[in-house]
């Protein structure tokens, strides 16, 4: 064959080849930007993930784990949830977040703490804080919190039976403990 049909036949794949990639795209695009805005658009200010009927991806951090301090960090009171659960049971064990320590400092903390928990130490809450089931837990790749139960009212002093060590991003131990 001529040369000029190694050329021709080579030109005639780089179009098929070019226009395959930029039809990939562009069903990807149709695929994940209603995905991306969806999830964006809910408040989320981070996108773990994608599913799709045809697939599901899941994103990671820098240390390629999941996202570990997402849903496991408790969030504060609204002072409209605190007056309601006055009417939730108080009584009985559950868990409490007391916050992320790291390197001797804390990065946020929900009871007056100057060093991490152990059992035995008595505790005072510096704002309301959530009482839940159970500590966070890894499951089917995400991390879950435990039911809220009740809320510790600010000021009010608990006795730590069992302490939780959760890890957290960059190198954050993410305390919890049981009262």
């Amino acid at each position: 064959m001529p040369r000029d049909k190694y050329e021709k036949l080579e030109s005639i794949t780089n179009i098929v080849r070019n226009i395959f990639v930029v039809f990939i795209a562009v069903v990807l695009a149709v695929i994940l930007l209603p995905q991306l805005y969806s999830q964006l658009s809910t408040g989320k200010s981070a996108i773990s993930g994608i599913e799709t009927p045809i697939f599901k991806v899941r994103l990671l951090n820098e240390l390629n784990t999941p996202d570990r301090t997402r849903g496991i960090e408790d969030s504060a009171v609204p002072e409209t949830v605190a007056e309601a659960a006055k009417i939730l049971k108080t009584e009985g064990q559950a868990w409490s977040y007391v916050g992320a320590y790291r390197d001797g400092d804390w990065d946020s903390r929900y009871f007056d703490v100057q060093r991490p928990p152990a059992q035995g130490d008595k505790l005072k809450a510096l704002t309301d804080v959530y009482r839940r089931a159970d500590k966070p837990r890894f499951i089917n790749g995400e991390w879950r919190m435990g039911d809220i139960e009740g809320v510790t009212k600010s000021g009010t002093q608990i006795t730590v039976n069992e302490v939780a060590v959760i890890p957290g991003t960059n190198r954050y131990k993410l305390y919890w403990v049981k009262s």
